[in-house]
């Protein structure tokens, strides 16, 4: 019996390559990701004009709904700065919002478009969690060092296969928190 065909929006498109990307690794490949989806060449066509739109799309996706919709969420919050950093490591880590981001780092070491991407999104965030601790009173390699650290964490850490209940990484977002406001 042959499979009904799905109909799929461009966002559910993006949304299922990131998936297959995190789930597979390696490069994007359209007839791969149109049988993983079960779909028509046709139905990639309809939503991109050719791999590099879609490349294009996929990456301002990822971009958005990974790095600039946290900021947006975190700006709303009318709090002090460590309040508003530690809503944003809660938010990475409950939400997921760097669980994409070993894939895509990935596949940007076979890909020069992601790579450029990349370095965007990293110079986005910098500035971002870098603003933060300048707020706070941070300055000089002390600000740098915090910075770059919390970055590297929070891309990093759904890459990590150690696992732990929900109460550990509550406790230990609290404790990491602490550990970079603390003066």
């Amino acid at each position: 019996m042959k499979k009904p065909y799905k109909r799929l929006t461009q966002q559910q498109w993006l949304g299922r390559a990131l998936d297959l990307l995190a789930k597979k690794g390696g490069k994007l490949i359209i007839d791969n990701l149109v049988s993983d989806l079960g779909v028509t060449k046709g139905s990639f066509y309809w939503h991109f004009k050719d791999r590099d739109d879609f490349l294009e799309k996929l990456l301002n996706y990822w971009m958005s709904e990974y790095t600039q919709k946290v900021a947006v969420l975190v700006n709303e919050i009318e709090a002090s700065p460590e309040e508003r950093l530690f809503r944003l490591m809660e938010f990475i880590l409950n939400d997921k919002y760097s669980q994409y981001d070993m894939a895509v780092r990935s596949w940007a070491t076979l890909e020069p478009k992601v790579a450029k991407v990349i370095r965007k999104v990293d110079r986005l965030r910098y500035n971002y969690i870098r603003n933060l601790f300048e707020e706070m009173g941070f300055s000089g390699d002390e600000l740098e060092m915090r910075t770059s650290t919390l970055l590297t964490f929070e891309a990093f850490q759904h890459g990590s296969t150690i696992t732990s209940t929900k109460q550990k990484k509550e406790a230990r977002l609290k404790l990491r928190h602490a550990f970079f406001i603390r003066k």
